[in-house]
């Protein structure tokens, strides 16, 4: 939504595994059907994975953030509603939750 905070940490430490397991245990990228990593042999540091695998990792991220980003600014609506309720209060029920995703469903255009 425009800012970076720390909070998001463990979040990119999972998104890095994925996208480690993806290319570099699975083979699922344009770095080829090889493993580099998996089950006891994943890596503690990243630094020791072949160059090509690391550059298809950080591009499997980067096209996850802006799938993520577009998604979110296209429910941009939505948000904005939930903040603006939780703003006023500190929790919700998920039948309040409901109730203000029903009053903003239709501003959120389709996928």
């Amino acid at each position: 939504l425009g800012s970076y905070s720390a909070g998001n940490s463990s979040d990119l430490e999972k998104a890095t595994s994925i996208a480690m397991r993806y290319v570099a245990t699975y083979g699922m990228s344009e770095a080829g059907l090889v493993q580099y990593a998996g089950g006891r042999r994943a890596p503690k540091d990243l630094a020791t994975l072949p160059d090509e695998v690391r550059f298809e990792m950080r591009k499997v991220l980067d096209e996850c953030f802006v799938a993520a980003k577009a998604r979110i600014e296209r429910c941009r609506p939505a948000i904005d509603a939930f903040v603006s309720e939780l703003s006023e209060r500190s929790t919700m029920t998920g039948e309040e939750l409901l109730q203000v995703w029903e009053s903003v469903r239709d501003q959120i255009p389709e996928a």
